[in-house]
């Protein structure tokens, strides 16, 4: 099942592996999704809030992001299943362009 939901928090999943993020809180993710609502609005959306039940729903299928758990704080981990070799050949590619690749 595909909604607006999940098509926004896929959006910004996207958004945040291009910037070659590899992990985000679910806390921090949803500061930013609904900051951007609240500030901006979102046209094809029908809602004003996103939820931590949302992003379960909307992911549970996705083999591709992991929810780890660590001192009782959640996380999204971006780059799982046949991804994790998209960012390998990303970070090869910067390290190759740039001389170095700086995780920080």
């Amino acid at each position: 099942m595909t909604d607006d939901v999940c098509v926004y928090i896929r959006r910004w999943i996207d958004s945040l592996r291009g910037d070659l993020y590899v992990a985000v809180s679910a806390e921090r993710l949803l500061e930013l999704m609904n900051g951007y609502l609240e500030e901006v609005g979102e046209d094809d959306l029908d809602v004003s809030e996103v939820t931590k039940e949302d992003l379960k729903r909307c992911l549970k299928h996705d083999d591709t992001i992991r929810f780890a758990t660590k001192d009782g704080k959640e996380v999204l981990w971006l780059w799982g299943g046949w991804r994790l070799h998209s960012l390998i050949d990303r970070v090869i590619e910067i390290a190759a362009e740039e001389g170095e690749v700086d995780v920080g």
